[in-house]
């Protein structure tokens, strides 16, 4: 397909103060799509942001800013392997198409920054990684549930204007790294095969935790950090738009949560198998 024919099923505007980006068929054309309208967005996320996160992890950890670094790389190459097929197809979209809007970043980025979440989370507790897919065996891990996390909510009947329809949101200001805030948007994708859903996002980021889709499914992830935690698995984002374009009920949720691939957490012995179950 030619590039306009591509782009022509997209757009990007500022809408009440809201960023919104409408993308559009399959999973390489609605990368494309993004990464094609929003090329200068993605470099300063790239080169400004992922940067403040390399600092919050040395800063977490005690390394230097070339250790924190080459922590992130590790975290995302441990991840990959896990990465559906559909979302590789995206981001490599994505990367495309900042490349033919004449801006420089590498589908190594996009894949290390789509990640950013997850490596912004499993460093956000005493007892984080430590890039050996072990945990860290001198903690014993959190005796109880972490204080801080995000915030969602729902509501409906009276508490939604009385006319009985739901209402679902939730906070984005966990993130405050240079250039964030001023770039959240809301992403409505429409896909060839699944549903059309909404997100919150940044840009390069082909989701974030949580939004609503046209079958009625919300979701929200919420931080519940545990004792051992590991970058092999399907990360929040990836989970975010696995369960919008796929999941109509709680049931489909819960079945692409249980497929084995696609698990975040490190074989411990109440496993069946690492093939199988889960804990």
């Amino acid at each position: 397909m030619r590039q306009d024919e591509i782009l022509k099923k997209a757009q990007f505007k500022e809408q009440n103060g809201v960023k919104i980006l409408r993308i559009k068929g399959k999973p390489y054309e609605m990368g494309y799509q993004h990464g094609y309208l929003l090329a200068g967005r993605i470099a300063l996320m790239i080169n400004r942001t992922l940067l403040a996160t390399a600092a919050y992890v040395a800063k977490q950890t005690g390394a230097d800013i070339k250790k924190a670094q080459e922590m992130l790389w590790t975290g995302q190459k441990k991840a990959e392997p896990f990465l559906p097929a559909e979302f590789k197809e995206e981001m490599r979209g994505i990367a495309d198409g900042v490349k033919a809007a004449g801006v420089s970043v590498t589908l190594e980025q996009i894949l290390l920054w789509n990640t950013n979440y997850d490596q912004w989370c499993i460093y956000s507790h005493p007892h984080y990684w430590q890039c050996d897919s072990k945990g860290n065996p001198e903690h014993p891990g959190l005796t109880q549930p972490a204080g801080g996390g995000c915030g969602s909510f729902c509501a409906w009947d009276e508490w939604a204007g009385g006319d009985g329809k739901l209402i679902f949101g939730k906070n984005e200001d966990n993130f405050n790294m240079p250039e964030q805030l001023d770039n959240r948007m809301m992403v409505i994708a429409d896909p060839d095969n699944g549903f059309g859903h909404a997100f919150l996002t940044y840009p390069g980021m082909i989701g974030l935790d949580g939004g609503v889709n046209e079958a009625g499914f919300e979701m929200m992830t919420q931080l519940n950090s545990i004792q051992y935690e590991s970058m092999e698995g399907c990360g929040i984002a990836i989970f975010t738009r696995l369960l919008l374009t796929h999941a109509s009920t709680v049931d489909d949720a819960i079945k692409i949560f249980q497929e084995p691939v696609r698990r975040h957490c490190i074989p411990c012995g109440r496993c069946q198998s690492q093939k199988g179950g889960g804990c």
